[in-house]
């Protein structure tokens, strides 16, 4: 299914029982979306509102969102929570911003959405025993 293309997603809507999305599509690269900026906004912000506009077409109960720690700007904060404002510094950072605040306004009774905010580092992780829950971040943009 191609989240660019609205007839894309609504066959595979039709053609399959879905019952709960995950939704882990994006242009993750920054440096590809700072020299395509068009299709980092087409994927990472019109893509997820197509895909949220099908499941609630099709009366999809559950939606989770993948969300990047990007939408953190990295800079003078050790660790990020729940309560931390949003400053990203790239455009990659900012359709992942836009696009989770898209998902956020989508929440309704009917149609619950859930935002994961998680981010990704090398591995193996150099203290695999120091934490069994965190809130953080690493920016790794290279």
């Amino acid at each position: 299914m191609n989240l660019t293309n609205k007839e894309s997603i609504a066959h595979y809507f039709c053609n399959n029982e879905v019952e709960f999305v995950i939704h882990l599509v994006a242009v993750a690269s920054i440096p590809k979306c700072e020299s395509n900026k068009k299709l980092a906004w087409d994927t990472n912000v019109q893509g997820t509102r197509n895909i949220l506009e099908a499941s609630q077409m099709h009366k999809v109960k559950k939606f989770l969102y993948l969300q990047s720690a990007c939408i953190f700007s990295g800079e003078d904060v050790e660790m990020y929570n729940e309560d931390s404002l949003p400053d990203p510094k790239h455009y990659y950072g900012l359709t992942k911003l836009i696009a989770e605040e898209i998902v956020k306004t989508s929440n309704t009774p009917d149609f619950q959405t859930v935002v994961v905010r998680t981010n990704f580092t090398t591995m193996p992780w150099e203290y695999p025993k120091a934490f069994t829950d965190r809130f953080g971040t690493y920016l790794f943009a290279q």
